[in-house]
């Protein structure tokens, strides 16, 4: 079983507390809606220095553009793969003049684009092309924010672009947040690659039994933790020290 701390107060600089010029890292953040997952995750993006991409599938991110940009899209159909698939490309788009970062924001359009599952993955591969150092010596790191994990991490159903993120974005410079209502659903890479994992109000016992399992806690021991949680509080898993700790609510 990993260690627990019980903290009483964590400030918004230790809550922020990484180096965006550091080892890239995956951050994962899930609960149930309202639970404070998405809040969290934002603070990271609006304090991140760089350039940066949101999948934004439920148009909730920033829907004013006040800290974002409208993703510009351009992808173009190149092929087709032999079960039909087709395969977009798009290039990184240049940030506009007098801006230090780009925060670019893609809304999915779900209702009308049949393929825009695969569009998506075009801008992630973008983002992930556009940070390689041995083909753009300098390039500085890049941060994906996907607000619903599950559109992108659906098991046996990810895309090239998302699949070479998880394998090789850490080492690639890519930083990554990822949102989403359950653990339970998704590619199990990833709760595997992330390194720190939120954990906020959870219901479903399988959830909390997946994020136990994958990370080596005791089951009874987490699921005793998360069910001591108030409104908005979570409990932070940290796979490099093994550790977990429960947290207060973030300042909105």
């Amino acid at each position: 079983m990993a260690d627990v701390d019980e903290l009483e107060e964590l400030d918004e600089e230790t809550r922020l507390d990484v180096d965006p010029d550091g080892t890239a890292m995956f951050l994962d953040f899930f609960g149930r809606k309202n639970s404070g997952k998405s809040h969290l995750a934002e603070l990271y993006a609006r304090s991140w220095p760089y350039d940066g991409l949101v999948i934004n599938s439920t148009g909730d991110v920033d829907h004013d553009y006040t800290w974002t940009l409208p993703w510009p899209g351009g992808e173009e159909l190149v092929d087709k793969k032999s079960n039909g698939d087709p395969i977009y490309a798009v290039n990184w788009p240049e940030r506009p003049e007098g801006l230090s970062r780009a925060m670019w924001n893609l809304v999915p359009n779900r209702l009308h684009d049949p393929h825009y599952r695969f569009k998506i993955d075009a801008a992630i591969a973008a983002l992930h092309e556009a940070g390689d150092k041995r083909r753009f010596p300098g390039a500085r790191p890049r941060l994906l924010w996907v607000d619903e994990i599950g559109e992108v991490a659906k098991p046996g159903r990810v895309l090239q672009g998302f699949d070479t993120v998880l394998h090789q974005g850490r080492h690639n410079g890519d930083w990554c947040l990822f949102c989403g209502p359950r653990p339970m659903d998704i590619e199990t890479l990833v709760l595997g690659q992330a390194d720190w994992i939120f954990c906020f109000a959870l219901p479903a016992v399988a959830d909390v039994q997946r994020v136990a399992k994958t990370c080596g806690i005791s089951e009874q021991d987490l699921a005793g933790l998360m069910g001591e949680l108030g409104d908005h509080e979570f409990v932070r898993i940290d796979q490099g020290t093994h550790t977990v700790a429960l947290y207060p609510p973030v300042p909105s």
